[in-house]
């Protein structure tokens, strides 16, 4: 395995450009609009709007309805469940800290919302899981109106939001997810796991406040963990080419952002190049699905 490390000072882009549905603030829901969607505020503005199904970033393309909103000249906004659990034979995901970073330095306002209603689903091994998640849409057009008074950037909104609003969130999602286990009669994860995690990321002087330093000690342990395990993983159906080697990269920028990311191919040439190369494979078309193209890119 390559190990690459570098930073960045400025970052530019236009986005492609899409023609995104515009939702009437009347018609907003967030749970029923485009996944990329434009919304026309109650002041008649407009925000390019994109939602994550899960806070993991490796299961859901969530950068590829990001992208989709790139070319937006006005404010754009990702809304993230700050966490998803998916019952206790399931998956149980929380936001991180490189998650955050990385909408900083794109200059993305970053909405963290909670599921408040879900459906019992059981798959074909027999194992209890949840579906169907709905977030707390009240919630979501308040704090979309809040955003668009918001008069600094996007770092600045995320920051002063992780720190101030993150523990009430997720409070709020762990009593959701209670009254789900007790409503809908399955097991999710345990209350007290869920509340261990946010007693390391608090403020230790101030605890309805999130401690941005102890989030980033402890979520980004797990990240760059991830990471590792990535780049030891042999995918069958990808065709790589010879002479290449896979790449832990890790990247840092001038706002205190950090990225643990990895990348399939790795070519050097000559002593000054560095040629990053990004596989994907499909078994059902001739190209990749354009979601995951815009994931890579």
């Amino acid at each position: 395995m390559i190990r690459l490390e570098g930073t960045v000072s400025s970052f530019s882009f236009n986005g492609q450009p899409l023609a995104l549905k515009t939702v009437a603030w009347k018609d907003f829901d967030i749970n029923r609009c485009p996944s990329s969607c434009k919304v026309e505020m109650p002041d008649r503005s407009i925000m390019a709007l994109s939602r994550w199904v899960s806070p993991k970033r490796t299961r859901s393309y969530p950068f590829a309805r990001i992208y989709d909103t790139y070319s937006h000249n006005g404010k754009i906004v990702t809304v993230i469940p700050i966490m998803k659990d998916e019952g206790a034979d399931g998956d149980n995901d929380r936001v991180n800290f490189i998650s955050l970073s990385w909408m900083n330095f794109t200059n993305v306002y970053i909405l963290l919302a909670w599921y408040d209603e879900a459906q019992p689903k059981q798959n074909d091994r027999g194992k209890q899981l949840i579906t169907s998640q709905r977030f707390n849409n009240q919630y979501v057009k308040e704090t979309l109106q809040k955003i668009g008074a918001f008069k600094q950037d996007a770092h600045h909104w995320n920051d002063l939001h992780f720190r101030e609003d993150f523990v009430p969130i997720y409070d709020r999602a762990v009593q959701a997810y209670q009254r789900i286990q007790e409503v809908k009669a399955v097991q999710l994860h345990s209350q007290t796991d869920q509340y261990s995690f946010l007693d390391r990321v608090r403020d230790p002087n101030h605890s309805h406040l999130l401690n941005l330093t102890r989030f980033k000690e402890v979520t980004l342990a797990k990240s760059l963990s991830a990471a590792h395990r990535e780049t030891s993983v042999d995918h069958e159906k990808e065709q790589l080419q010879p002479d290449t080697q896979k790449a832990l990269i890790e990247v840092t920028n001038n706002l205190g952002g950090k990225y643990a990311l990895t990348a399939d191919e790795v070519l050097f040439v000559g002593e000054e190049r560095v040629i990053i190369q990004e596989s994907k494979n499909t078994t059902r078309e001739w190209l990749p699905s354009s979601y995951d193209i815009k994931d890579g890119l």
